[in-house]
């Protein structure tokens, strides 16, 4: 989220961190941090402590609040109340139909408050009855958001503005390629103001994959916002 305050790439920092690097590649990258045992065991271990767990209580309010910046970001850069948003993704991470403390429900829960229509769709999930076919929610929608890193949502070819926080389209890349990537679309990122990638990134086109840590924004192809982290400046890949 810091990172995309200042209108900065977290996955082009994170990778520069990394390089030739190996005590820096397990520095996460943006997305959501959720489940049902992050914020179960993090509030026993404050109990533990004499609820004296400062770190993991920041840790907590930056996760669980990851949702409501992702949408004042948003906010800022579209008529949301105007709007249909599609919420792609609603497992607490990728190839998985674990629903249990995911953030993709909190998040589709602002939303509705924010948003004209909030449509939903995931590929493994199958106790939600709300949940649409991926094609409906892309056809019925004028913004899509990556909520969880599924694989299916990789090559996605649309024509509205995508938010990925995940930033699923870099996976797989080499290093090159991936440095290629983002200074494309951080010089796509400065033409057209996005949202931040723990990132989110706002874009259209193909979904890109966003690099910084909190939120962003991929402007045609929020993290991260990578113009979403998965909000940081950005634009899709080309």
């Amino acid at each position: 989220m810091m990172a995309n305050d200042f209108d900065l790439d977290y996955e082009r920092i994170r990778s520069a961190l990394a390089f030739e690097y190996p005590r820096a590649t397990d520095l996460p990258k943006a997305g959501f941090a959720a489940g049902p045992c992050l914020l179960k065991d993090t509030m026993q271990l404050a109990a533990f402590n004499n609820n004296n767990f400062v770190l993991g209580h920041a840790a907590m309010m930056v996760n669980e609040g990851l949702p409501l910046y992702m949408v004042s970001r948003l906010e800022q850069q579209f008529p949301l109340s105007e709007l249909t948003v599609g919420v792609l993704g609603m497992a607490f991470k990728g190839e998985s139909d674990d629903t249990r403390s995911s953030l993709s429900y909190k998040l589709k829960r602002i939303l509705r408050f924010k948003a004209r229509h909030v449509l939903c769709t995931d590929p493994f999930v199958s106790t939600d009855p709300d949940l649409l076919p991926l094609d409906t929610v892309i056809e019925r929608s004028d913004l899509l958001i990556v909520a969880t890193p599924h694989r299916a949502y990789r090559d996605l070819k649309v024509t509205v503005p995508v938010i990925d926080i995940w930033g699923p389209r870099t996976e797989g890349r080499s290093h090159e390629a991936q440095g290629l990537y983002h200074r494309d679309r951080l010089q796509r990122g400065r033409r057209h103001r996005c949202l931040p990638g723990p990132s989110v990134g706002v874009g259209h086109a193909p979904v890109r994959g966003p690099g910084r840590s909190t939120t962003h924004l991929t402007t045609p192809p929020l993290p991260g916002w990578r113009s979403t982290p998965g909000l940081t400046p950005g634009s899709s890949p080309p």
